[in-house]
């Protein structure tokens, strides 16, 4: 395997390197609705099992469904 220029160790995945998502990411300049719990992970366990569309309820964990089906679930 040939060297790779940047940052860690080459272990062949390919990378999408996208410096300008990071304000985003750290929470800057996010829209604003009026809403201060905006990440999904954060808000569904707040939310009916119904609601949430969560189907499994654990002690640190819990699994829902998508809305729209692009992918079966999250964990």
């Amino acid at each position: 395997m040939s060297e790779i220029s940047g940052a860690g160790m080459p272990d062949g995945w390919q990378r999408l390197w996208a410096p300008h998502r990071l304000e985003y990411l750290r929470g800057e300049n996010r829209p604003l609705d009026g809403n201060e719990v905006q990440c999904p992970f954060c808000r569904i366990p707040t939310l009916t099992d119904e609601e949430g569309l969560i189907v499994y309820r654990g002690v640190s964990a819990y699994v829902v469904m998508n809305l729209y089906p692009y992918n079966p679930g999250h964990l």
